[in-house]
């Protein structure tokens, strides 16, 4: 039996054997700040002509389109939902590709370039709500609508399961029961105001806001605040849980000092300021406090060594290596902000990476590697980047940086080149190149791979590249 035979089969048995559809109880819906009645008749889901039920809210449709509840239909089908409550913005993603919605936005990026929305994102009755075929097609998903029996069938190609990034423990609001209350309290002389993601500390007298040091463990997407004193006899032992905000809970500690533990729901950046008596301790988004940005990504790392030479070294060495030496050199420039996604021998997953910078909203990714191949006579230097027509930054920084090394270091010139098939090209959304810096298997690029002062002056070459890609205003285009 051929294929366009089985599906019209399946498309007749789904018709035959759907449920007799009645008019549904009228409803109200609310949405855009509106409460609209709402009496269409039910919508039915078939996946692979498998029914699926929404429990959390039905399929509406509004207009033309209809918009199901985000995690109940599209992770089920193997894709990633993740739901950014402070940017009201939504990551749809599986192995091929990310996309990124904003609530009542009229665009999406898809795998970053830019689509138009005939209808966005709605947050429906507090439940979110995403447009079904839109996404189904971004995915790859062929899509049916029955008007007649209001059926959508969605035809899903198998694929291998890939490797999945467990969600942050904040909640998608399609999933989230309305808390009995937004905020405990047990800390004595901190209070929270949410809607400005700020903490207030009545300020002992012998405290200054000198004193105080900041620990930004942002991959954990904690925040350590050292008082660098003890006082304990000002700020007693407590906590502090929230459901609104960026910050999700705060707890004091005596660790030689008074220090605040801050879990917050996204990676956050900290402003520190007096108000009369009162310190403040606001969190931002990292974009929001600093305006350049940029993430440096040591490939492989912990059980993932990566390349091997013919005489043991691991790649993950040397990309560690190479990044941290970079990183020196930029965590000493006081007009950047520098990011890891690490710094010891840890195996962060492609998604972690990606959703890493894309929450920290960098300016640029660079990602270092080393190569490898069969063929011991191949050699060189190249960088790949995410192609896209519509935003020229990667392509730009990628041949600059490609031209500096190749000038730089003396290897061969491999050319910067296309490499949109790479996860954490194309998903990060910000410009991003990831440099293959040699070949491993050839006996001379190894050799200088890893002589003594290799390293630093690779990181000298990286580090003028960026400096070079920022002072030129590049990253200012939108």
């Amino acid at each position: 039996m051929n294929s366009k035979l089985k599906k019209a089969l399946a498309a007749i048995f789904i018709f035959c054997t759907a449920h007799t559809i009645v008019h549904a109880e009228p409803i109200k819906l609310t949405y855009d700040g509106k409460t609209h009645p709402y009496d269409l008749l039910p919508i039915n889901l078939y996946i692979n002509n498998q029914p699926i039920a929404t429990t959390i809210m039905p399929p509406i449709q509004l207009g033309e389109r209809v918009l199901v509840p985000a995690r109940e239909v599209f992770e089920p089908m193997g894709a990633t939902v993740e739901w950014k409550a402070d940017e009201e913005k939504v990551y749809v993603y599986d192995q091929t590709s990310l996309l990124v919605l904003e609530v009542n936005a009229p665009e999406a990026f898809v795998n970053g370039q830019i689509k138009l929305l005939d209808m966005p994102p709605k947050i429906i009755n507090d439940k979110l709500m995403i447009p079904i075929r839109f996404i189904s097609e971004q995915l790859g998903y062929g899509v049916i609508w029955q008007g007649e029996t209001r059926n959508v069938l969605i035809d899903k190609p198998v694929t291998v399961p890939k490797e999945t990034l467990p969600i942050p423990e904040e909640a998608i609001p399609v999933e989230q029961t309305p808390p009995t209350q937004n905020l405990e309290n047990t800390l004595n002389n901190i209070s929270y105001v949410h809607n400005e993601n700020t903490l207030i500390l009545e300020k002992p007298s012998r405290l200054s806001i000198n004193d105080i040091s900041v620990i930004d463990l942002f991959r954990e997407r904690k925040i350590i605040v050292n008082l660098n004193g003890d006082y304990s006899d000002f700020f007693y032992e407590g906590h502090l849980v929230s459901q609104e905000g960026r910050i999700k809970n705060v707890s004091v500690s005596y660790n030689g000092g008074t220090q605040l533990i801050i879990d917050t729901f996204t990676i956050s950046a900290v402003n520190i300021y007096e108000v009369g008596n009162q310190i403040h301790i606001q969190f931002v988004k990292p974009s929001e406090k600093y305006s350049q940005i940029v993430v440096i990504d040591a490939g492989h790392g912990g059980s993932d060594p990566g390349a091997r030479s013919a005489s043991g070294i691991m790649e993950k060495e040397l990309n560690i290596r190479y990044a941290m030496d970079v990183y020196q050199l930029l965590l000493n420039n006081p007009h950047l902000k520098v990011y890891m996604t690490r710094e010891t021998d840890v195996k962060p997953s492609l998604q972690e990476r990606a959703i890493w910078s894309n929450e920290i909203g960098a300016h640029l990714f660079v990602s270092i590697h080393n190569n490898s191949i069969n063929n011991p006579a191949v050699n060189g230097t190249e960088t790949f980047y995410f192609s896209n027509p519509d935003d020229p930054r990667s392509e730009y920084f990628a041949k600059m940086i490609q031209a500096n090394m190749v000038q730089g270091l003396g290897m061969t010139d491999r050319k910067a080149k296309a490499g949109n098939g790479l996860f954490v090209l194309k998903n990060t959304t910000m410009p991003a190149v990831l440099l293959e810096i040699g070949f491993m298997s050839n006996v001379q690029d190894l050799d200088k791979l890893t002589q003594p002062d290799f390293s630093p002056r690779l990181a000298q070459i990286i580090y003028d590249s960026i400096m070079a890609y920022f002072e030129s205003g590049y990253h200012l285009m939108q």
